[in-house]
């Protein structure tokens, strides 16, 4: 089963502007998700700005390329009802850190895999490849060549914001680019 899979740093500025784009570019659909509680829900192109506001509780995203199923109950009930949807999960932002966001998809449909290669093309090409983790406990960096930052996420990098893998605090420091 063919997937995506590319894990970078992006400020909600950019990644707004980038979900505008391939939202009108190829007509998606969009669902945006917050958990505790749960809540799905259908989104507008007209409406994506306040969702990408620091201050939004929806950091998941599925876009679909026909009418998303919904209700669901949960995120596994929108996979199970919506197997061929496009994931974007946007890193937090706020003034002392960021978090790494992810667009990630499996799917056996061609078309839909077609058009998600498509985005993530387009994601790689607005993207600079490379980050460098370092353990905080030994100092022992390395280079991940697959890892990916936007300039703006680099630019709040260099004004002393942290890069935060999923693990967080606990996971390695995270510098983009090569740590030289």
């Amino acid at each position: 089963m063919p997937d995506i899979s590319i894990q970078f740093y992006a400020t909600p500025k950019e990644l707004l502007s980038f979900v505008k784009g391939v939202m009108i570019d190829y007509q998606l659909h969009a669902v945006t998700m917050r958990f505790r509680p749960f809540e799905a829900r259908e989104v507008d192109r007209a409406d994506l700005d306040s969702y990408f506001s620091v201050s939004s509780e929806f950091h998941r995203w599925a876009f679909t390329i026909d009418s998303p199923y919904l209700p669901v109950g949960h995120e596994l009930d929108h996979a199970d009802k919506n197997p061929d949807h496009l994931r974007l999960q946007v890193g937090k932002c706020d003034a002392a850190s960021l978090e790494e966001s992810w667009l990630s998809c499996r799917t056996e449909n061609d078309a839909a895999y077609g058009v998600w290669k498509k985005i993530a093309s387009r994601l790689k090409k607005q993207t600079i490849q490379g980050i460098t983790a370092v353990n905080r406990q030994t100092g022992v960096s390395v280079f991940y060549k697959s890892g990916r930052y936007t300039e703006g996420a680099k630019a709040i990098e260099e004004r002393g914001a942290t890069m935060l893998p999923p693990q967080g605090l606990n996971g390695p420091k995270i510098v983009l680019g090569i740590n030289t």
